[in-house]
């Protein structure tokens, strides 16, 4: 995930929900690109997690945070304002040194040929989205990703 940049903002209960909210949100229109839903199952402990737009890395981390919260106070209302913590992470400061001066579509490094392979004499496979040569990133890429290594596997039983 190299090429992306994940937020959550951490809540004391989940005031989307008692709006009638599933927090799940697909933006064309603001910083945050992709917002979930990141409660855990027992109910104690409420998130909103999700995606910023690749521009995002140019902004200082005071600035994602004042952005994203008045995005999320546009969806939700002033209780967006009232979280606990708030935190981001941008993969390429990790992993790579990005050359700023080149537009790196989402998920550009996806799909690599060492995903094609198998290990330990057919007995170890990689799948998932992010090794999808196609639509990779998505919830299609895992499938065809996953859907192939399964026709593998398949034939490897076979002979």
């Amino acid at each position: 995930m190299s090429g992306s940049i994940k937020f959550s903002v951490e809540y004391k209960k989940a005031f989307w929900k008692d709006k009638g909210f599933s927090g799940s949100i697909y933006s064309q229109s603001g910083l945050a690109t992709e917002i979930y839903d990141h409660s855990n199952y027992e109910d104690t402990k409420f998130a909103l997690k999700g995606f910023l737009n690749g521009s995002a890395s140019h902004y200082t981390f005071e600035e994602r945070k004042d952005k994203i919260i008045e995005q999320l106070k546009r969806y939700f209302g002033n209780e967006a304002t009232e979280y606990i913590s708030y935190n981001d992470k941008i993969w390429n400061d990790t992993f790579i040194q990005p050359n700023n001066d080149t537009f790196l579509p989402p998920h550009f490094n996806n799909g690599h040929a060492a995903f094609d392979e198998s290990y330990m004499n057919n007995k170890l496979f990689f799948t998932g989205t992010e090794t999808s040569k196609s639509f990779g990133g998505y919830m299609d890429g895992a499938i065809m990703a996953s859907n192939a290594i399964a026709d593998r596997i398949s034939k490897i039983i076979k002979k």
